[in-house]
Formats: structure tokens, C-alpha cells, sequence
């Protein structure tokens, strides 16, 4: 990896940086909910580990409404 990055320096960092970012979330996510599943099945474990990245971009999306002050518009009828 070292040669890769001495030799494609830009092209490294773009992909770290998208791994960086995913380790970042995963990390949120446990500190938030834990890092224990409640549920036995392997489905009900997807499904838990879905709802909570739901959650936390939920909650990380409005609190980004609240800090910038910022006026969400909804589209409907």
C-alpha cells in the first residue's frame, strides 16, 4: 500500500477517505446504540443494524437543521 500511495498519492486518498468516513459513522452508530445485538436471527441483526443507521442519519440530519438554522421544505400535495 505504501508503493500504491507513493505512486497514485490522489487516487489512495479519495478511497481512504470514503473509508475514514464509513469507520466514522460505524463509530457513531456504537457509541450511540451500543455494539450488542438483541436479536437472535441473522435477518433480525440486519434489520437492527438498518434501523439504527436510519436513526442516526435521522438524527444527524436534524441536527444539522437545528445548528444552521436552516428551513426544511417538504413536497406534497
Amino acid at each position: 500500500m505504501h508503493a500504491y500511495y507513493n505512486y497514485h498519492g490522489e487516487e489512495f486518498l479519495q478511497a481512504y477517505h470514503k473509508r475514514s468516513n464509513a469507520e466514522s459513522g460505524v463509530s457513531m452508530i456504537k457509541r450511540k446504540y451500543g455494539e450488542q445485538h438483541r436479536s437472535k436471527t441473522e435477518t433480525s441483526q440486519d434489520n437492527d443494524v438498518l434501523a439504527k443507521a436510519i436513526a442516526h442519519n435521522m438524527y444527524v440530519l436534524i441536527q444539522s437543521i437545528d445548528e444552521h438554522d436552516l428551513e426544511p421544505v417538504f413536497w406534497g400535495k
